[in-house]
């Protein structure tokens, strides 16, 4: 959106009607299509049904299905192979309290909805052979 109002030279609205909006999420991508720079995002917020993460420089916090945070320094391990969440316990607090607030504030996510993370990490599953867009059964 931000992108697009740059383009155009539009206004984003305060209000339609007796409507108070949001305020613009995101910034322009324009200066980066142009060539430029920007400053970047100071937090990036991600969600999707029971996956959820909050990036913050070079700092990654992650609960897949709703299992165990996990934490990443992306500048020095961009793989995601070594979790620090047991060593940095304050920065993944701080971090999913930012996550909670920006779920229910920004997201408006239902607050049954907002459950904490487990203890352990939630085994993920994946599918051994696409081709039949199928899952394929259990042994």
């Amino acid at each position: 959106m931000a992108t697009v109002l740059d383009l155009t030279k539009a206004t984003y609205p305060k209000t339609v009607g007796e409507r108070v909006i949001d305020p613009l999420q995101g910034r322009s991508l324009l200066p980066l299509i142009q060539g430029g720079t920007r400053k970047p995002h100071d937090t990036l917020y991600f969600e999707f049904r029971t996956d959820r993460a909050l990036r913050q420089g070079p700092w990654k916090l992650v609960s897949a299905k709703q299992g165990k945070w996990e934490l990443y320094n992306l500048d020095a391990d961009r793989t995601e192979l070594h979790d620090l969440a047991d060593e940095e316990p304050a920065r993944v607090k701080a971090m999913a309290t930012t996550w909670f607030e920006m779920a229910r504030t920004v997201d408006r996510i239902p607050e049954k909805k907002l459950v904490p993370a487990r203890e352990q990490r939630t085994p993920l599953e994946f599918r051994k052979d696409t081709r039949s867009g199928g899952v394929p059964a259990k042994p």
